[in-house]
């Protein structure tokens, strides 16, 4: 019976992070974007490598927030230029030391449903300031046909809800390995 006391406040705590419940943003704004999508994993070669990041107006990455191991810390992409071709051309990850690259790179993930959040901070922590800001989730589907969703906010205040994802597929007409990443949302919470 101690340890059902102990865990409740640990499951209490994490059902708090998602959208429901947060506290007040003196901006008015959301606190926080949720990415969340389905994933399934492909048992072709040359798939399953995603990317989350977030850019400014400029088109610099501000913030990294999942990469592939294979892609980041093992260099993939100098083995296969396909692979998260959006993320690589926009971070430039031969500039970037092993440690820097195993900083940003977690495991390939396994199939189901998958969130990440964006606390509106950069890479250091800092707040970011106001501005226009693009979330960005690729998927390496098969060999040189990626997927790319992307969703645009405005700082500060944006406003708690579904923000609009668009798709863009680099080989639109090649359906290997379609169903790999479905039902994505990007939400504004609280």
């Amino acid at each position: 019976m101690k340890k059902m006391f102990k865990i409740i406040p640990v499951i209490l705590a994490l059902l708090i992070v998602g959208c429901g419940v947060a506290e007040t943003n003196p901006s008015g704004g959301s606190k926080r974007i949720e990415i969340s999508f389905d994933f399934t994993r492909m048992s072709t070669q040359a798939t399953n490598q995603i990317a989350i990041w977030v850019e400014d107006a400029s088109g610099q990455i501000i913030k990294n927030i999942y990469i592939s191991d294979f892609t980041a810390k093992r260099r993939g992409y100098e083995r296969r230029e396909d692979a998260l071709m959006h993320w690589v051309t926009a971070k430039n990850p031969a500039m970037l030391s092993d440690s820097e690259l195993d900083a940003i790179s977690s495991a390939t993930l396994q199939s189901g449903a998958h969130s990440f959040i964006w606390d509106l901070t950069d890479d250091t922590g800092r707040p970011c300031p106001d501005g226009k800001y693009t979330i960005n989730l690729e998927g390496t589907l098969y060999w040189s046909s990626n997927i790319l969703f992307t969703g645009e906010i405005d700082l500060p205040g944006v406003s708690p809800g579904e923000i609009d994802v668009q798709t863009n597929r680099s080989e639109p007409d090649h359906s290997e390995n379609d169903n790999m990443i479905q039902n994505v949302r990007m939400t504004a919470c609280d």
